[in-house]
């Protein structure tokens, strides 16, 4: 039936009439089928009914194209939907332009600038800076970001960012009085004024307790006008230092001082020594210790061990010796005085620098100086000696075994030689320890 209507709608039925043979197809089912068939048969039957065949195919036809009601509808929604999908496709080639071109901004404040270059070379996005102090912000942190978090920047735009300098050195603060303040309330306030060059240090202490202040070191003319950038110390108390008893103490008995050293600096204990005279231990070895073996000790604790010093010197009694017998004597060094006495005869002891029996070791200075009496001083007769000569004399003789034995001058007309002693007002005779003499000297004139 198309090959049929397709003939008829082409208006050129003449020419194919005598071609064309219509075709009789199956239209049993549809409407009006059989009608139209019955029609077409009637045709063949002459030319006089040609003309009422084809208007009567005309009207099927226009009734077939009435029974479709919904055609310019379905036509309507597939022209819409066809522009739909293509302004959806602009859209979606639009966003992904701009998506390929475009960067979404972090949240970059308080960041450093080393994130925003890492990011920038990233999303190829230039970044210039410029700098301010700030006391919030570290040096280097990002203060102010040119646009907010979240909106989308175009790759290749140039961003602008200010960025820290960190704290103004310069800037003046006023110093508290840190002896009101503990050690944790002055590191709040260095760190909160971002002081850097003002150190706080700790340290133990036997009397001040845990967080005082034990001392400042910040020069008098800061104290007024401190800045920033100027230094200084704090030191704090962190109270007494207690340590575990987890030192075994040796038994050092016969050890060597230098193996007694080695140990106690490296377990910090603070040892001292004394040397000791022994007959038995040879010279540098241990004769005793304060602490038992086996005890357990804590870092800085005290001990004493006693070590040998050799064989002892006795200091002999030189009471009983002679002056020459005395510079006999081995094992000390033994210097010999005279000395002038009212109470100590001549000849004996008036004292010696060590007492005797005392025990010196190899290590002690082995300096002896005993003296021993003149007896009571005797002026001497000095007539025919030199004025010259008599501060020698009388220094020698008098002055530097303890008697303070002096003398004046007095000068006389005498046919001696000028300056010679011609008299003295006593001589050859006892005087007392203090005792001043006259001696007259010639002028040389009779």
């Amino acid at each position: 039936m198309s090959n049929f209507l397709t003939n008829f709608q082409s208006g050129d039925y003449e020419k194919n009439k005598e071609k064309e043979v219509p075709e009789k197809p199956d239209r049993s089912k549809e409407n009006g089928g059989v009608a139209i068939e019955q029609k077409l048969a009637d045709t063949e039957l002459g030319d006089s009914s040609q003309e009422e065949a084809t208007k009567m195919v005309r009207r099927h036809s226009q009734e077939e194209t009435e029974h479709d009601p919904t055609y310019q509808k379905r036509q309507r929604k597939k022209w819409l939907l066809i522009g739909l999908l293509g302004t959806v496709a602009v859209v979606a080639i639009s966003l992904t332009i701009y998506q390929l071109n475009h960067v979404e901004m972090p949240d970059f404040k308080g960041k450093a600038i080393s994130d925003v270059r890492t990011w920038a070379a990233k999303n190829k996005v230039t970044v210039e800076t410029k700098s301010d102090y700030s006391v919030e912000k570290e040096a280097n942190q990002i203060l102010k970001q040119p646009v907010p978090k979240g909106k989308k920047v175009r790759k290749g735009q140039e961003l602008s960012f200010l960025i820290s300098k960190g704290a103004d050195p310069e800037e003046p603060l006023n110093l508290p009085d840190f002896s009101t303040l503990s050690s944790a309330a002055a590191e709040d306030w260095l760190k909160q004024n971002k002081v850097e060059n003002l150190k706080l240090i700790l340290e133990y202490s036997e009397q001040i307790e845990t967080g005082k202040l034990l001392r400042t070191e910040i020069k008098e003319e800061l104290k007024k006008s401190f800045k920033r950038k100027d230094s200084g110390t704090l030191y704090y108390s962190k109270g007494k230092e207690v340590y575990q008893k987890d030192i075994v103490v040796p038994d050092f008995s016969s050890k060597l001082k230098s193996e007694v050293e080695t140990w106690a600096k490296s377990n910090s204990i603070q040892m001292t020594y004394k040397d000791v005279a022994s007959k038995e231990q040879e010279l540098g070895k241990v004769l005793k210790q304060s602490i038992a073996p086996k005890e357990k000790i804590a870092k800085e604790t005290k001990m004493e061990v006693e070590v040998s010093a050799g064989k002892p010197i006795v200091v002999p009694d030189f009471e009983t010796l002679t002056p020459e017998e005395a510079l006999a004597q081995k094992g000390v060094e033994v210097t010999v005085k005279h000395q002038y006495s009212n109470e100590v005869p001549y000849g004996q002891l008036i004292w010696q620098t060590l007492p005797s029996g005392a025990e010196l070791t190899e290590k002690d200075d082995s300096a002896i100086v005993v003296t021993y009496s003149e007896g009571k001083p005797y002026l001497k007769d000095v007539v025919g000696e030199t004025e010259g000569a008599l501060q020698k004399i009388f220094f020698d003789e008098y002055q530097a075994k303890g008697a303070n034995i002096n003398y004046t001058i007095k000068y006389v007309n005498s046919e001696e030689k000028k300056g010679t002693v011609v008299s003295m007002s006593a001589v050859n005779l006892y005087v007392p320890m203090d005792y001043t003499v006259e001696i007259r000297i010639s002028t040389g004139n009779p």
